[in-house]
C-alpha cells in the first residue's frame, strides 16, 4: 500500500505538522541526520513574530501516506515530535537582509531537531538521511551572483507533496 513513499528517497523526506496560534499546519522536512530535519523558517516561524510566533508543536512523518492524520500510523514507519527547534534570530526577528519581500529570504531555514533515543528515532526504521556539509562545503565568498552578501550557501531539499498516499474512491 505505500510502496510509492515507502522507498529512497521519498523514505527520507516527509511531512511536518505544526500548530501555530489553535491551526495546524503541513510543510516538507527532509532528514539531514539521524533525528535533524532541514525545512524553511517559515514553516516553524511567523516573520518577525519572535518566540511568540513560533510552532508549539512539531510532528515529522517521514513519507506520510494520509493527508489529514499526525497518527502513529500516518507513515509507513512512524510519527516523531521535534523536541527542539533551529532558526535564524533574524528571522524571528524579521531583520534579516532580505533581497525580496516578504518571509521568503536568504535565511529562509530551519532545523527540526527530534526527541527520542538514537535507536528509536527514523534513521533506525531504515529511512536514511541525505546528509549535510561543514567546513565550507556548499558555501562560497565573493561570489558575483549577490554582491551585497559576503557568503552564499546552498541548500537542496526534496519537497513532499501535500496530499501523497490518499486514495481517491
Amino acid at each position: 500500500a505505500n510502496v510509492a513513499t515507502s522507498a529512497r528517497p521519498y523514505l527520507t523526506a516527509g511531512k511536518l505538522w505544526m500548530r501555530k496560534g489553535g491551526s495546524w499546519y503541513i510543510c516538507s522536512g527532509s532528514l539531514i541526520g539521524k533525528g535533524v530535519v532541514a525545512t524553511a523558517a517559515h514553516c516553524i516561524a511567523d516573520w518577525g513574530g519572535g518566540t511568540s510566533g513560533l510552532a508549539s508543536d512539531v510532528y515529522f512523518i517521514p513519507a506520510a501516506t494520509k493527508n489529514n492524520s499526525i497518527s502513529s500510523t500516518a507513515g509507513p514507519i512512524g510519527t516523531w515530535k521535534a523536541k527542539n527547534l533551529v532558526y535564524p534570530n533574524c528571522y524571528i526577528n524579521g531583520n534579516c537582509i532580505n533581497t525580496s519581500s516578504g518571509v521568503l529570504n536568504s535565511n529562509d531555514v530551519a532545523l527540526v531537531v527530534l526527541g527520542g533515543s538514537v535507536s528509536n528515532l527514523p534513521y533506525a526504521k531504515g529511512a536514511g538521511y541525505y546528509g549535510y556539509g561543514w567546513n565550507g562545503y556548499g558555501f562560497t565568498t565573493g561570489n558575483s551572483f549577490i554582491n551585497r552578501r559576503k557568503n552564499l550557501g546552498q541548500i537542496t531539499q526534496l519537497g513532499y507533496p501535500g496530499a501523497i498516499g490518499d486514495s481517491r474512491n
